[in-house]
């Protein structure tokens, strides 16, 4: 049994005849540590520079085997393998390729 009401009126009909869109979620605020890490390059073997010699000293102080003693501005086979240990041991994807899912667990953030 329905009947006309005065309410909810025009508004309403215009928002079922626009498809009825339901608000945008909210994203959330990145934390200052996920906001550091979008900023960080992703590092594979071949690269070469400073941030090579992060990892490098990174890996080492997570006591990764074969790393000593080599390049520490160059991503060798032998950094890809420290990562890929290190990843394996942090449950993520092991690919031996430093981003946005290694560098928290290489700089202890997550």
């Amino acid at each position: 049994y329905g009947y006309a009401t005065s309410c909810p009126g025009g508004p309403l009909y215009a928002w079922v005849r626009a498809g009825a869109p339901r608000p945008a979620e909210k994203k959330p605020t990145p934390t200052l540590e996920e906001a550091l890490v979008k900023k960080l390059p992703v590092l594979k073997k071949g690269d070469r520079g400073w941030d090579v010699k992060t990892v490098h000293y990174l890996l080492l102080a997570r006591d990764c085997a074969n790393i000593d003693g080599r390049d520490d501005t160059v991503f060798t086979t032998a950094h890809e393998q420290g990562v890929r240990g290190l990843q394996a041991a942090a449950g993520i994807t092991v690919d031996g390729i430093v981003g946005p899912a290694t560098w928290p667990v290489l700089l202890r953030i997550a």
